[in-house]
């Protein structure tokens, strides 16, 4: 009886949160880097694909989680060096699933246009990658298939910061900044780091705009 008892509003409690959960389809763009903290090298930012889900679950009037999949496309160009000289540019390509748990806060506003910040850690798997050289007879290097032979890893684990603005509770944009935690390289040293921008829109609105 006292188990009913204490699980009954935390029922109740998940039960209202579920059916005020909203759920965003995202789509945008990655700016994105690969930190070498073993050694030096000439790099540039690359740019790639975001796309996927955002899920809204309300905790309290102005405290959200923000989860949901989404495809976020990594990697860098860098510069490979022989003795002094820069003879090759390398494009690593690394695409990811990843799902983020943070915790968001909604600042208060008198309409229906909203500002958020969000915190919390990620977890991504890696299913395929490549690694290009131009001006090398070779075929890409293809990354993320084989364990045996592989020398990035699936797993990646990391934190991420993102800023949003919700407009009209129908759709908004978000800036993203994210980073592992872990080394995402077998042999050496290497973090993915990633600014984002994307767009989103909510499949399904509150309840109170539809009545």
């Amino acid at each position: 009886m006292m188990k009913i008892l204490l699980l009954t509003p935390i029922l109740c409690i998940s039960l209202h949160c579920m059916s005020q959960t909203r759920i965003a389809a995202r789509a945008g763009m990655n700016l994105a880097t690969i930190n070498f903290n073993d050694y030096k090298l000439e790099k540039r930012p690359l740019t790639r694909l975001n796309a996927g889900l955002m899920i809204d679950i309300p905790l309290e009037e102005n405290w959200s989680i923000y989860t949901g999949p989404y495809y976020a496309g990594k990697g860098v160009i860098h510069g490979r060096r022989f003795g002094a000289n820069i003879i090759d540019s390398v494009t690593i390509r690394l695409n990811y699933i990843e799902l983020p748990v943070n915790v968001a806060y909604k600042f208060p506003s008198q309409n229906k246009n909203r500002f958020a910040i969000a915190a919390g850690p990620y977890i991504g798997y890696g299913f395929n990658g490549e690694i290009f050289t131009i001006n090398s007879n070779r075929p890409p290097e293809k990354q993320l298939h084989k364990k045996e032979t592989d020398k990035y890893k699936r797993l990646e684990v990391g934190y991420n910061l993102s800023s949003l603005y919700e407009i009209h509770n129908k759709w908004g944009f978000r800036v993203d900044y994210s980073k592992s935690l872990l080394t995402i390289h077998r042999y050496n040293k290497k973090r993915n780091s990633v600014f984002g921008f994307s767009f989103f829109w909510y499949l399904n609105n509150k309840k109170e705009e539809v009545d």
